[in-house]
């Protein structure tokens, strides 16, 4: 960079400084109104947790390379907000997990020879690549639920058996009150 080039944009960068400092009709400093904007996002940030959850979803869609760690440490996500999802998303779960299952024992049916003859053989190869593409993610998709949904009836027999354990603990306090209560009564 020239002088020139230089000095033309320190004095351009100064007019902005000046501009942004002046007040305009509200009596109020570009930079103030910018600073008092800033304050108010920031309080709506803090106020609202899942505008920081979309935030972070936003920047990995983004650019994901810069997320790779993030989105690998998924362990991170505390067990107990993972069972909320799950139980809020199980009917869908189940019903896509019934879709997948129904899917994958589709039967493709055979070309006839004839067929086979009149097919363009480069246009044939493109889509023979990019359907083998989708029935890797296809294929993955289908472990990847059926893994959720296996964690997902764990999740319900842990949660039953708590609750049967729960319920066996009450029966025996309340035996044991009604003992006291009667040991009381008698004595």
């Amino acid at each position: 960079m020239d002088s020139s080039t230089f000095n033309s944009l320190s004095s351009r960068l100064t007019r902005l400084e000046l501009q942004a400092g002046e007040k305009d009709k509200s009596g109020v400093s570009l930079t103030a109104q910018v600073q008092d904007l800033q304050a108010k996002v920031d309080a709506l940030y803090k106020s609202n947790a899942e505008l920081q959850t979309l935030e972070r979803i936003i920047e990995t869609v983004r650019d994901p390379k810069k997320h790779i760690p993030e989105i690998k440490n998924r362990s991170s996500v505390p067990d107990a907000e993972k069972q909320e999802v799950l139980l809020a998303k199980f009917p869908a779960i189940r019903e896509a997990y019934s879709n997948l299952a129904e899917l994958s024992t589709l039967d493709i049916p055979a070309l006839s020879s004839e067929a086979v003859n009149k097919i363009d053989l480069e246009l044939v190869q493109q889509r023979q690549e990019a359907i083998e593409g989708i029935m890797r993610a296809y294929h993955m998709l289908v472990v990847k639920n059926t893994l959720v949904f296996e964690k997902y009836m764990a999740l319900m027999e842990r949660e039953n058996s708590f609750w049967v354990d729960v319920e066996r603990k009450l029966t025996a306090m309340k035996i044991r009150l009604d003992e006291l209560e009667d040991k009381k009564h008698y004595a």
